[in-house]
């Protein structure tokens, strides 16, 4: 995303991805972390990707979510017009 990268991963034998927010200075971090996190968790839509946790990764907390298998919603839709 843009204000993040993203991480391929596995989680209990599933897909996952993981994101870490593009912010360097802590505070900044974990504002913006927190504010991502308490909209994500509370959304229910069958077209929006699930909020899996936050697990920490080198420290920092990350944003989880399964693994689509079309990718990005952007290069889905560059692919199929």
């Amino acid at each position: 995303g843009g204000f993040g990268d993203c991480y391929l991963g596995m989680f209990f034998g599933y897909p996952v991805v993981s994101k870490k927010l593009r912010f360097y200075e802590q505070d900044k971090y974990t504002k913006y972390f927190i504010h991502e996190a308490s909209i994500w968790k509370k959304l229910d839509h069958p077209n929006i990707i699930p909020f899996l946790g936050s697990p920490s990764i080198g420290g920092l907390p990350h944003l989880m979510s399964p693994l689509m298998e079309n990718g990005a919603a952007d290069d889905f839709v560059k692919k199929n017009p």
